[in-house]
């Protein structure tokens, strides 16, 4: 399905989704024409999606990644306004699920040409393709067309032409995918019957990408994280159950939000649904920047005993209303600054020389737009100052191995993010990060520090919005059985793994479906959906001091409009059904884990 907010049954525990409200859309390709869709760089770029190669990615004849041998060639001549191609061999292929039908991929191998896109005024100059099928003839519209160019970074789908250079053509899966097909005629018209021949190629575009195997850390060994904190290579665990969140630990050194349980109206209105019990909440207020959160500091250890490289796994829930329509902001992350108050490293003053801090947040950006085929998910990424960052502000990193990098309310998801400090000097330093288990960004040059006595200081589990942009409305979400730890600790254990957010071509299950990503308790329906916009760069902003921690600024983000759909009645009776199923399925909460 594209994640359209539809209403979903998520069966408490099971780790499956149904959706009743609409079927999964097979359809799914992530290159779109929308404001937001694909450039020279991004098959989508309101999702910051890059393709793998600039200027896309394809298969050619001999079915060969960006091979060279065309499924077909066409000499488009100076004085042609309409034309045809044989695209018989692919589009056959196509058909028969040899190769996912992603679209036309054409380019010219000399000469120029300007075509009618299928935004033409004249409806009889619009791309078509023409099927000849075992029932007959058929000419299906395209359903996306646009032009790519490395002349532009901004999204060219909305042309009412599109030059030829390189241009995507897609038309309607469902009605190539298993027919028989004796003939097919791509037939477009030039805008402008000027210039040279020009010599047409056409390939095959390649997407969506392979679905990465969950990585299993040691939480696998402790059922739902009961006893985590005994193993030897956790230095805090927490899962805000009785006095977990306030009892004293030598590492903590400042807590804030709110923790709530299922008896909290607000908080079940706006979709909370219990990963396994109670859960901080943790977002901003209308006008706020800052929104609480805590922090966990190794400054208070010996300098030679604070880590060079850690591991933060935590589960997270977005709200109804966390929909990001103004600018991207912060996430939990890694830090080493060891005077809070110093504006270095913060707000645009990086430490430039690797000699006094760095940092490594999480981020999230804004909403991908209506008509996206992520309308309604935003992406999370890193908001690194590093000392090799071209600017004052930090370098933005979204997590775009795969698609699980893309996330939406109503699902627990498991966030685990992993940094080593580089060898002094040497820029060999690593992030990783991963989302229920798959791996979801990994850089391996990363030079943080020029000095040996900087290491990882802290762990931030604050947030912020913006850049210097306000909420534009209050945005929550809840966070459940924190770890930091040595080594990699992985999903939860004695669940089934999410499933991913794309399999077979599909994307599943639909965001505002409530239910879980790793196993936790069912959920509710309804959700919201992207406005317009696109990706912006880091813009600057203040520093926030909320529960006592100081939180570095500096911007990420793009421009979307947001809003909202009803649950369907299908939706209420799914609710009901897992609503029963989690209250017989849950146990009572674990006793507080926490260890040094």
């Amino acid at each position: 399905m594209r994640r359209s907010f539809s209403s979903l049954l998520v069966l408490a525990h099971v780790g499956c989704a149904l959706s009743f409200a609409s079927l999964a859309r097979a359809d799914f390709s992530d290159w779109g024409d929308d404001p937001g869709g694909a450039t020279y760089v991004y098959s989508n770029r309101a999702a910051a999606i890059p393709w793998e190669n600039e200027m896309g990615d394809w298969f050619d004849a001999a079915g060969d990644p960006q091979g060279s041998e065309p499924f077909a060639t066409f000499t488009i001549l100076r004085n042609t306004t309409r034309f045809e191609v044989d695209v018989t061999t692919l589009v056959q292929q196509w058909a028969d699920g040899t190769l996912r039908a992603d679209g036309f991929y054409l380019r010219s191998s000399s000469g120029t040409a300007n075509l009618h896109s299928r935004e033409a005024d004249d409806p009889a100059v619009r791309p078509t393709l023409e099927l000849d099928t075992d029932e007959g003839t058929l000419v299906l519209d395209a359903e996306a067309d646009t032009g790519i160019s490395r002349s532009t970074v901004q999204p060219q789908g909305g042309n009412r032409t599109y030059g030829l250079g390189t241009a995507l053509v897609r038309f309607p899966r469902a009605e190539i995918v298993g027919k028989t097909i004796t003939g097919a005629r791509l037939v477009m018209h030039r805008s402008s019957p000027t210039g040279g021949d020009t010599q047409l190629q056409v390939l095959a575009c390649r997407q969506p990408r392979d679905v990465l195997p969950v990585e299993h850390g040691f939480a696998k060994d402790f059922e739902r994280d009961q006893g985590i904190a005994s193993h030897p290579d956790v230095y805090a665990a927490m899962d805000f159950s009785g006095d977990s969140w306030t009892a004293d630990h030598p590492l903590w050194s400042a807590r804030g939000g709110t923790v709530i349980d299922e008896t909290s109206a607000v908080d079940v209105a706006n979709g909370f649904e219990p990963l396994d019990g109670p859960a901080v909440r943790w977002g901003f207020a209308e006008g706020a920047n800052g929104g609480g959160g805590a922090t966990l500091s190794f400054f208070s250890l010996p300098e030679n005993e604070r880590p060079e490289e850690l591991y933060s796994r935590y589960y997270v829930r977005f709200g109804k209303n966390f929909t990001p329509t103004v600018d991207g902001g912060k996430m939990p992350g890694f830090s080493f600054r060891p005077d809070s108050q110093s504006p270095s490293c913060n707000g645009g003053s990086p430490d430039i020389a690797g000699t006094k801090c760095w940092s490594a947040r999480g981020s999230f950006t804004l909403m991908a737009p209506a008509g996206n085929p992520f309308e309604g998910f935003f992406g999370l990424g890193y908001y690194v100052y590093h000392t090799q960052q071209s600017g004052p502000y930090g370098s933005g990193w979204r997590w775009n191995i795969g698609y699980e990098g893309m996330v939406t309310e109503g699902r627990w998801y498991a966030v685990e993010e992993y940094v080593r400090i580089n060898t002094t000097g040497q820029p060999d330093g690593v992030l990783r990060a991963w989302v229920n288990g798959r791996l979801v960004f990994q850089r391996t040059d990363i030079l943080f520090r020029n000095s040996d006595h900087i290491r990882v200081g802290q762990v931030w589990y604050n947030i912020y919005h913006g850049g210097t942009a306000k909420a534009p409305h209050d945005m929550y979400f809840w966070v459940d059985n924190l770890v930091v730890a040595k080594s990699y600790v992985g999903p939860l254990g004695g669940v089934p793994d999410a499933p991913p957010l794309l399999e077979d071509g599909t994307l599943v299950p639909g965001p505002g479906t409530g239910g879980t990503s790793g196993g936790g308790a069912g959920g509710s329906g309804g959700g919201n959906s992207g406005g317009s916009g696109g990706n912006s760069g880091g813009s600057s902003g203040s520093s926030s001091h909320a529960d006592g921690d100081a939180s570095d600024d500096g911007g990420c983000g793009c421009r979307t409009a947001g809003g909202s759909s009803a649950l369907s009645p299908w939706g209420v009776g799914a609710l009901a059904l897992a609503w029963l199923l989690r209250r017989r399925a849950r146990g009572s909460k674990r006793g507080a884990e926490q260890t040094s």
